[in-house]
Order: structure tokens, then sequence, then C-alpha cells
């Protein structure tokens, strides 16, 4: 599939978005900050998780490159998954639980993992797209169900399946280009319906239904009232979705070709958010929503400098750089 720069500039500001939304998330008793959380988290991750169902290739489980593809995203997750957990090696025995349950947003990697080898599978098992996608949803809304959480991050891998699986049918039918012909007009009004809602009357915390963590049982609702909010979710995020697709009509080329190594920025943002978190506490930082913004800019551009320096994109895969290179020279 050759590269859609437009789709790619959408990838560099879900990113952002991604890295805001992070770094929110430490100060929601900050004026606005709150909504701004909710608004940004009912699209950010739903159409980060559509792309890569979007840019996903069906391949058979018996391909070498399939398997190789699956190792190296699994060495990414353990190497970074390691780093993070660094600091609690020193205050607190280790244990291999704490190895496999995710740290923070390394989730998505992860997911994204069972969500590539899930999709071949069901690809070949459902040949009816409709079919498919209805089953993923299914999979999503009754997953919620289950206690499983925590360990290998299985209630958002399911949870987030769906949107993953839409990306890769609408791959399959080119139906990208039917969003975009649809007049701006209707995408311009879910997103300004969806802000005034989150400003207006969704001004509190709603992490149980954006996240996709936790089980119905520990939502502070009915369990039937959860899975009508999980529900809900897919219907306002996936409006959501189609509409910033509809929006970004234009062709960013600074955007675009960054948009290639999100991979980079979603890896080393979390690291960067922490030190500012430590700074921010020991320094007693005055923090705005303002603050907020400019920071997560700082970061952006810190992690593009870091994109030009070859030992940060060597450690996203120091194994298989090490092997690669013994080969060449063996």
């Amino acid at each position: 599939m050759d590269r859609d720069a437009r789709i790619d500039s959408i990838k560099f500001f879900l990113i952002f978005c991604v890295a805001l939304g992070h770094c929110f998330g430490e100060f929601w008793d900050k004026p606005y900050v709150l909504p701004t959380y909710n608004f940004i988290y009912l699209f950010h991750m739903p159409l980060f998780i559509f792309l890569s169902g979007y840019f996903t290739k069906k391949r058979s489980l018996h391909s070498r490159d399939f398997w190789i593809s699956e190792l190296k995203l699994l060495e990414t997750f353990i190497v970074f998954n390691f780093i993070h957990k660094i600091p609690t090696f020193f205050t607190e025995p280790i244990e291999l639980q704490d190895l496999i349950v995710p740290s923070w947003s390394l989730w998505y990697l992860l997911s994204l993992i069972c969500w590539r080898f899930l999709i071949q599978i069901m690809a070949s098992t459902f040949k009816n797209r409709k079919v498919l996608i209805t089953v993923a949803f299914l999979l999503g809304a009754l997953i919620g169900f289950s206690t499983l959480s925590g360990a290998l991050s299985i209630q958002r891998t399911f949870c987030f399946f769906p949107f993953f699986v839409a990306g890769y049918c609408v791959a399959q039918n080119n139906f990208i280009e039917k969003i975009r012909s649809v007049n701006h007009i209707f995408a311009i009004a879910i997103c300004a319906v969806t802000v005034i809602a989150c400003f207006g009357f969704l001004n509190f915390d709603i992490h149980h239904v954006i996240w996709g963590l936790h089980p119905y049982e520990e939502f502070d609702v009915a369990v039937g009232y959860a899975f009508s909010l999980r529900l809900a979710f897919y219907v306002v995020a996936l409006s959501l979705c189609f509409s910033i697709i509809n929006l970004f009509s234009f062709k960013s080329p600074f955007m675009a070709k960054e948009g290639r190594n999100t991979l980079v920025y979603y890896m080393y943002h979390t690291l960067l958010l922490l030190l500012f978190f430590d700074l921010a506490e020991r320094f007693d930082i005055p923090v705005n929503i303002g603050v907020l913004v400019l920071i997560t800019l700082l970061i952006m551009a810190i992690i593009f400098a870091m994109c030009r320096i070859k030992v940060f994109l060597w450690l996203l895969n120091p194994v298989s750089s090490i092997l690669a290179r013994h080969k060449k020279n063996g």
C-alpha cells in the first residue's frame, strides 16, 4: 500500500494528542484540563488504533516476516517496560507479574502484537467484512463482563480491538475516500457537539469509559449501565474518528514525514513526561493548561531531535540490531 500523506499527517496529530493527554492526566484539578482530557481520549487512541489496523497487511501465520515484525514489537515492549520500571526495582522486589503488566502507555504495544495476530486468524475465519467487524465489536463489548484485567492488558486489547478491525477492513475497500468526500460541515458539527458536551455536562472523571482498562464491575454504576456506556463510547469514538479523517483533507509535508516515526514519539514521550512531572513536583512549578500545552510541544521538539540520533532509534530494537549487524559481518 502506497503511503498516504494525509493519513501520516493524522498520525502525527494523534501522537501529539497522545502526549498532551498523558500530560493532562497528572493535572485534572487544573481549570479546563479535565473536559479537554475527556474530549481527547474520546478519539485519540481509537483513531490511532484504527490507523494501525489500516496499515496492517494480510499475511500468513507461516510467514517469517510476520513473526519477525511481531518479535521486534515484543522486543521494544520488553526494553521500554524494563526502563519504565527501573526506579521501582530499587525499592521493591522484582516479580514476574511486574514484567508482563504494561507500564503506563506500553499497553498499546502489547495489544498491537495481539491485534496483528488475531486479525490474521479472524480475517481468514470471517470472510465477510461486516461479520468480521460485528464479531470484533461484540468481543469488545462483552469482555467488560469478564473480571480479567491488568496482566497482558487483556481488557484494553479486546475493548479497542474493534477500531483495529474497522481500520483493517476500511483499507480493503478504499472507504477512506468515501469519508473524505462527505461535506466537512457534518464533521465540524460532530466535533463541536462533542466539545460542548465535554465542557458542558461531561466535566467529570469518565476514565472507566474512555480507558477501556476496567471490567464493568469496577465501574461506579450498574453492570448493565456500564455495558451501555461502552456501546455509547464506540458510537461517539467512531463518529469522531471519521470526522477527523474527513477534516484532514490537506497534506502537510512535515507532519506526514514525522507521522511515519510515531513509534519513536510514542515510546519516548512518557519518559520525558515523567521527568517533567518530577521537576514540577520538586520545584513546585506553577501549572495551567497553557503551560501543559507548551511542555507537550517542547517534548515533541526534543523527540524530533532524538529521531535524528541513531542511538535512540537503536534502543527500540537493540537485540535485533546487534543480530542484524552480526549476520551482515558474518
